[in-house]
């Protein structure tokens, strides 16, 4: 996710204050939130579900849409998502 400069602050405040609420949804079994070191505008957020249909549940849910809602105002660019299987 890329931010507009003047909301990158806020979103490392919001996403430290909604972690434990991701964290808690039901399948959800592992959550990080990570910052670029030379970009501090660009975060990844990177979880573990433990199905697909769990982690579609949490996109469809009031919370998600809420939060999605506030954030997606703060993008300079579009967000990108990958739903990735482990090779190794």
């Amino acid at each position: 996710m890329t931010f507009n400069e003047a909301y990158s602050n806020e979103f490392k405040v919001f996403s430290e204050e909604i972690y434990h609420k991701i964290k808690s949804f039901k399948g959800c079994l592992h959550l990080e939130i990570y910052r670029d070191l030379d970009h501090p505008e660009v975060f990844f957020s990177y979880s573990h579900w433990t199905s697909e249909d769990k982690l579609n549940e949490y996109r469809k849910s009031e919370f998600f849409r809420g939060a999605w809602t506030k954030i997606k105002a703060w993008f300079s660019f579009p967000a990108e998502a990958w739903s990735l299987d482990k090779v190794i």
